[in-house]
């Protein structure tokens, strides 16, 4: 199970990374893309007293929220809220 987990964390980062540098200044995208992620976990997170949805920081969640940005952390989100997680 972890290799599946492995193998679909590679694979998305390479997507990513590929459509990154297609855009013209591709290390500032992909680092402002990663620090968007990362400030909206945080928000999350720091917003979590207020409205009672917080998301644990770990490696699958940080992960995320650095190569898929602010949809990554929207879709962690709507996980926890559809599936009860």
């Amino acid at each position: 199970m972890v290799y599946i987990f492995a193998v679909g964390g590679g694979l998305t980062l390479l997507l990513v990374s590929y459509f990154a540098s297609k855009t013209r200044h591709p290390f500032f995208t992909g680092v402002s893309s990663a620090v968007l992620g990362a400030g909206g976990l945080a928000a999350v997170n720091l917003l979590a007293p207020v409205t009672g949805v917080a998301l644990p920081a770990n490696l699958v969640t940080g992960f995320v929220a650095a190569v898929l940005s602010l949809p990554g952390v929207i879709a962690l989100l709507l996980i926890k809220f559809f599936w009860r997680v």
